[in-house]
């Protein structure tokens, strides 16, 4: 499910920001550290989309406890202040709206999302003609900004290589293969019906 909504959320993002990249699933604010969307502008800067599905599971993102206190950081000094964390100029929350996670009341969302955090309600489903997961978008909350600088260019180039070296990977591995026997099957099985 939450592969599926990343993904969704991604060709949303893609659609609206068509020359920024993309980096699913990405140690990008730190080693440590798993970020499941990074966008990077042109111009270097990074925006960084936690996906959350459930209340727990965005009550639990607040154990990132050395992530969040460097954010509360950058947003108190207007990004001015530096850390050893790679700071996004943006940071949102984006809430996969459906059963597990209705919307938030306005006490809910002061209560549960951060001052220095932007809010995004995705209504992820499966509907378009090619059958691939995608979502609408609203923008609930602007996030501040926490950053002035844009990502380091040797810390862009390490992302890339990541990201690169994870489709190689899967292009050759066996699940791939599977999934792509899968699909043609599916496929010639549509156009017999």
């Amino acid at each position: 499910m939450e592969q599926a909504t990343i993904g969704a959320i991604n060709r949303w993002f893609t659609g609206w920001y068509p020359k920024d990249l993309f980096f699913p699933n990405m140690f990008a604010v730190s080693q440590y550290i798993e970020s499941d969307l990074i966008r990077v502008t042109p111009s270097g800067y990074m925006y960084e989309y936690e996906i959350k599905h459930s209340l727990a599971d965005l009550r639990a993102d607040k154990r990132k406890t050395g992530k969040h206190a460097a954010y509360l950081q950058a947003y108190l000094s207007q990004g001015l202040r530096s850390t050893k964390l790679t700071i996004p100029k943006e940071f949102y929350y984006v809430l996969a709206i459906g059963e597990k996670l209705p919307k938030l009341s306005a006490k809910q969302a002061a209560d549960l999302i951060p001052d220095y955090a932007g809010l995004i309600y995705a209504h992820p489903y499966i509907g378009r003609a090619d059958g691939q997961p995608y979502a609408s978008c609203d923008f609930i909350r602007n996030a501040p900004r926490l950053s002035r600088q844009p990502i380091a260019e040797e810390k862009l180039a390490d992302m890339q290589k990541k990201i690169n070296f994870r489709f190689w990977e899967l292009e050759h591995s066996r699940k791939y293969r599977e999934y792509i026997e899968r699909l043609n099957k599916s496929n010639e099985t549509k156009k017999e019906s």
